[in-house]
């Protein structure tokens, strides 16, 4: 089953971190992972050069060697449980984050979402950043929640034609991340996934019995995506093992409608805590770092979110500080 073994945790200081940095070490404990907590200051200029006459040996040295002592006394009360490495980073959050996944080489990031409560969605700025971006999978944590999911959804996407794309792949991979996480949690685990049939529209061109035509169009579009579904969950009970998969028993959602719109919707429906999901990336092209489907879903989910980019991804942010 699929496992983390490097973890980043990334402190939000606009919101209470309690159970997010319990929930961290949980999961760094399930998956027998290293985990490193990392603060990341500001560059300031302007008050830099403000105070710098009252610090003349350099204000952020200072400040940084403050946020240390904090990160290495916050997270003093569970290194018995788990070995925790912290680091402190001077600059944009999101930049710093993503160099530092790259030069560590972490496989998660865990991060608590921005202060929501001047937004309409839950995400903010630097959220964003992360999640397009990040070359590694990011669990963005809900503030105040529970250390545990109670109900685990994954929005799968593909195409019931062709299940040897690299969607169905990524689709396969979500579940079984969302998998480790459900078992982990004794969590209920909801597979939803999508479908349209927009021929349906334009029956009435050329049907002689238009409502009849369009009925068996949709039932039939709904049994080809019906049935890829089971054989997705057939190989995921493959790759995980049938003990594992029987324990889980997934309930599957086959919900009409664009992506968009139908997945928010069943994520509000089945009240989950946790939603596991893809993004589909293009590399190196301003502005379509993430599909749009993905970031409108995005916009619209109030719960956590595990966001998984694809196989191949490459991080437009470079490693190195410019």
């Amino acid at each position: 089953m699929k496992r983390f073994n490097r973890m980043l945790y990334v402190t939000e200081p606009s919101v209470d971190q309690d159970a997010a940095i319990a929930r961290a070490v949980a999961i760094a404990g399930d998956h027998q992972a290293s985990l490193t907590v990392l603060a990341v200051v500001p560059d300031t200029k302007i008050s830099r050069q403000a105070l710098s006459a009252f610090f003349p040996d350099g204000l952020t040295n200072r400040i940084m060697a403050q946020e240390q002592q904090r990160l290495t006394d916050w997270v003093a009360p569970f290194r018995d449980r788990l070995a925790i490495h912290t680091e402190v980073r001077c600059g944009r959050t999101f930049l710093e984050v993503i160099r530092t996944v790259l030069q560590g080489g972490y496989d998660l990031v865990l991060k608590p979402a921005e202060d929501p409560a001047w937004m309409d969605r839950l995400f903010g700025g630097d959220d964003m950043h992360l999640l397009r971006k990040c070359p590694c999978p990011v669990w963005m944590l809900k503030p105040g929640d529970d250390d545990t999911c109670h109900r685990v959804a994954t929005a799968v996407d593909f195409d019931p034609n062709d299940l040897d794309a690299g969607e169905f792949e990524l689709s396969l991979e979500l579940l079984e991340i969302a998998s480790a996480v459900a078992i982990s949690d004794v969590s209920r685990l909801h597979l939803i996934h999508a479908w349209e049939a927009p021929e349906a529209g334009f029956i009435s061109s050329w049907a002689d019995a238009p409502d009849k035509a369009e009925m068996q169009l949709l039932e039939g579009e709904r049994e080809r995506h019906r049935t890829a579904t089971e054989i997705l969950k057939q190989r995921l009970a493959e790759r995980i093992g049938n003990e594992a998969y029987q324990y889980l028993d997934p309930k599957v959602h086959l919900v009409m409608g664009q992506p968009q719109h139908a997945i928010p919707m069943a994520v509000r429906e089945i009240q989950a805590d946790l939603l596991v999901m893809g993004t589909v990336g293009r590399s190196g092209v301003a502005g379509l770092i993430m599909g749009n489907t993905a970031e409108m879903i995005l916009n619209q989910v109030t719960c956590s979110v595990l966001a998984i980019k694809p196989s191949g991804f490459v991080s437009p942010v470079p490693s190195d500080t410019p």
